[in-house]
């Protein structure tokens, strides 16, 4: 009976320990293999990935059972050659539904290997003394043996990692600028904007992506930095407290810039304030002397700025009251910089920028009102480093919009607005405010809302809907927001004709096909496979 037992258990764990496998790993990869964050996606999707594969698994044991007692025992070697299609087919869909594809990277290797051989150690007596419950195995096996794995690879991995950190460390410190990016939201952007500036002085070697982790930085001083590079460019990336401070002691920046301070991963957080002080965790960081620039049309960023000693003031708000850009630390000499005058279209965005008592008319394909915030701090960051206006005039007229960050498609008659990269509540309604420049056209908004908001994410997601509601013509919104986002925008006053709740983002493409005439689309925020 142990060997039919055995049997059985690889023929139940076999039918479904690819979803298993597939689903669970790809939450724990996203999750940066971090246990509470992937115990949190599995809250937040209710072991829907988990919860399938083990009915499989179930059925495939009643199956099998049956099977043996109707059909001598060297039958069940035939259940082995059906098991295997069935296992590949549900390998296969879990792919498919996955929005990113899992990477099957060393790391991840290492933590099969060791949850493989613990979940098979555990196999043998569970087939001998519970054959009864092994349609569970895949389930019971596999959590057990990942809380296994997790404890044991964790601490090997972070030796591994601190290693390889030291060492980019190291290579860094040759490079005579560095430069560090981060705020809650538009760092990628204003990295992009940065990098084109000083590129005209500068050979720079800037963060590609979303590479703004400690191994992401880490990867782009090995694979990316060259020999003869004056500037490192390196957005950062925070979760959690200490995330900033920790990237700071890696690329030990001489200048700051922090774009915005906001709402954005509350959730891990905790609070405004500590997302405050994970930002100045850069300022704090920064090399004796250094300069921190600060975007002044953020609250959180002027509050901040507020705080710093030694401060230096290189820039103001000009008689409209628009954007002031702000710099701490101990500046090397003065720089007025703001803007005004903006006129902003669907071509794109022109406006005054003036700095150290001069002014230039920009003129750059960039679209939203952000735009000239944006590269008004990157212009006090750049001449700070000796880019003159001029240069920054010629490199904003070419400037490309990030990939999914508010970025213009065309498909026939219609306009796509690709922010589908975008999941902060000020990003958010400045997307919202650059689809209404699209009129006439049919303007549509498509989003599942704002996520990592804690308990304040359905008043979040209502005022999200409410502010949307007189600049689109329709909105459809997807996912477990989509009642918020629905009774924001009615109270706001649109039409509830005009809008529609999808379960998911194909649902919503389907409601999509209905919305005739010429259209401009906005795709905000497209969710992660984890939440």
């Amino acid at each position: 009976m142990s060997a039919l037992a055995v049997t059985l258990a690889a023929l139940a764990a076999g039918a479904s320990a690819p979803a298993y496998f597939y689903g669970a790993m790809q939450l724990y990869q996203l999750s940066g293999y971090r246990a509470g964050e992937f115990l949190a996606a599995v809250r937040r999707k209710r072991g829907a990935c988990f919860l399938v594969p083990a009915l499989v698994s179930a059925a495939a044991l009643a199956v099998t059972v049956t099977a043996c007692v109707l059909l001598p025992p060297e039958a069940c070697l035939y259940g082995v050659v059906a098991v295997v299609p069935g296992g590949a087919v549900a390998f296969a869909a879990a792919k498919r539904r996955a929005k990113v594809a899992l990477a099957f990277t060393p790391r991840l290797w290492r933590f099969m290997a060791v949850q493989a051989a613990f979940a098979f150690a555990l196999a043998t007596p569970m087939a001998m003394f519970l054959p009864a419950a092994m349609g569970a195995a895949p389930l019971v096996l596999g959590a057990v043996a990942a809380a296994v794995a997790h404890a044991i690879t964790s601490p090997i991995e972070r030796r591994r990692n601190a290693r390889f950190v030291a060492r980019a460390r190291d290579r860094l410190a040759g490079v005579p600028l560095r430069v560090g990016i981060t705020g809650s939201y538009g760092k990628t952007t204003a990295k992009n904007i940065l990098l084109a500036f000083l590129s005209e002085k500068y050979r720079v070697c800037a963060t590609p992506g979303n590479f703004n982790t400690p191994m992401g930085i880490a990867r782009t001083a090995y694979e990316n930095l060259a020999d003869g590079d004056e500037l490192f460019l390196a957005e950062m990336g925070a979760r959690h407290k200490g995330d900033i401070a920790e990237l700071a002691s890696i690329v030990r920046p001489g200048y700051g810039m922090i774009t915005a301070i906001g709402t954005q991963h509350l959730e891990t957080f905790g609070s405004q304030e500590a997302i405050a002080e994970c930002k100045n965790e850069l300022v704090l960081g920064l090399a004796e002397g250094g300069t921190a620039v600060f975007n002044g049309d953020n609250e959180g960023c002027l509050a901040l700025y507020d705080r710093c000693e030694g401060k230096k003031r290189i820039s103001g708000r000009d008689e409209s009251g628009a954007a002031a850009v702000l710099a701490g630390g101990a500046a090397r000499s003065r720089f007025d910089c703001f803007y005004g005058g903006v006129k902003c279209g669907e071509r794109g965005t022109e406006f005054t920028l003036v700095a150290g008592g001069r002014a230039e008319r920009i003129v750059t394909p960039l679209v939203g009102g952000h735009v000239p915030s944006v590269i008004a701090e990157c212009a006090a960051l750049a001449m700070e480093l000796g880019i003159s206006l001029e240069s920054i005039k010629k490199a904003a007229s070419g400037l490309k919009p990030v990939a999914h960050r508010l970025e213009l498609l065309y498909n026939g008659s219609d306009v796509i607005i690709d922010d589908a990269y975008n999941a902060n509540e000020s990003g958010a309604r400045a997307a919202v405010e650059t689809l209404r420049l699209f009129a006439p056209r049919t303007r549509v908004l498509v989003t599942p809302g704002i996520v990592e908001l804690g308990a304040r994410q359905r008043d979040a997601n209502f005022a999200l809907g409410m502010f949307a509601a007189d600049k689109c013509d329709y909105a459809i919104f997807v996912g477990p927001n989509a009642a918020a986002l629905c009774a924001g925008a009615a109270a706001g006053g649109m039409d509830k004709t005009r809008l529609f709740a999808a379960g998911g983002l194909n649902e919503a493409m389907e409601i999509l096909k209905t919305i005739k005439g010429e259209r401009a689309v906005l795709f905000e925020n497209d969710l992660p496979d984890n939440y």
